[in-house]
């Protein structure tokens, strides 16, 4: 089965990360491997005290070996492969350009959920988030089986962006139709029937940001929200759904209101087999990003 990520970056976004690595590049000039380094230990001991999950700080500790190469001369590193090591720790390592907000989400036998805000000062100036969402299939190594990379911004009319291609359109499935219909989605939303702080930990997340958007009552909150915005599934396009034992996911293009103009908007839902009952479905994660 192949798999499928969603990234939806705009010309802006892409202009940013390229803008940042040249300035990466160019700064690094400037500063001594020491500053360089002990500035990339600091994030990755933030990333430490903010107690992420250990997948997340697995590929931060990808950051301690980057220094190690760099301070080690057992690598026996030459200095032109020493320079690019420090111009991509420089870039992980500016406070003012790149922030990890509180990772949310949670896990069951063969699947890792998981969201959070990142936040950045783009080429002019201006504070900018970026949200991502991730799927991680346990089957495959914990490699990603879906994920969505885009702008946290309000909706707009008409929509100023363009939804990307659909990979490998399908009919739709129960978690395509939940994303068309929010209170729907709000209804099989994990932890519906369990006590607050019990079951799988469900995240719904929206074109705001939100410093606390875990949970089953936030998600709740959230997903009649959007029922009132009339958020529906574009009936033009169709969705990428995908069930496994372990997960399943839908992505669709999404209409916010009516009308010829009406906002457009992209979502991702996902979900895992209950565990009081196999033969059912819970809804742990869904996120809706404007275009």
């Amino acid at each position: 089965m192949s798999l499928a990520i969603t990234i939806e970056l705009s010309d802006d976004d892409l202009k940013h990360f390229a803008d940042a690595m040249k300035s990466a590049q160019q700064e690094s000039k400037n500063l001594s491997p020491k500053e360089i380094t002990d500035a990339a230990s600091n994030l990755l001991q933030d990333g430490k005290d903010n107690k992420l999950p250990a997948f997340i700080a697995e590929r931060l500790s990808k950051i301690d070996s980057m220094v190690a190469m760099v301070n080690d001369a057992g690598f026996g590193m030459d200095e032109e492969d020493k320079k690019r090591v420090l111009s991509c720790l420089t870039y992980f390592a500016n406070p003012k350009d790149l922030k990890i907000g509180p990772v949310v989400g949670g896990d069951a036998p063969g699947a890792i959920w998981l969201t959070a805000d990142l936040t950045y000062t783009d080429a002019g100036g201006k504070p900018q988030i970026t949200r991502v969402v991730e799927l991680l299939d346990g089957a495959k190594g914990w490699k990603i089986a879906t994920a969505s990379i885009a702008t946290v911004k309000p909706p707009t009319s008409p929509a100023t962006g363009e939804a990307p291609a659909m990979p490998a359109p399908t009919e739709p499935g129960p978690l395509a139709r939940q994303l068309g219909a929010p209170k729907d989605l709000g209804d099989a939303l994990a932890g519906a029937d369990d006590e607050p702080g019990a079951g799988p930990e469900a995240f719904v997340v929206g074109w705001q940001h939100v410093a606390d958007n875990g949970g089953y009552v936030n998600g709740l909150m959230l997903a009649n929200q959007l029922a009132k915005r009339k958020v529906t599934t574009n009936p033009k396009v169709k969705p990428h759904e995908v069930r496994t034992a372990a997960w399943s996911y839908a992505v669709a293009d999404l209409v916010v209101g009516t009308g010829d103009k009406a906002p457009r908007a992209t979502g991702l839902a996902i979900a895992i087999p209950d565990a009081k009952d196999a033969t059912k479905w819970v809804t742990v994660a869904a996120s809706f990003n404007a275009l």
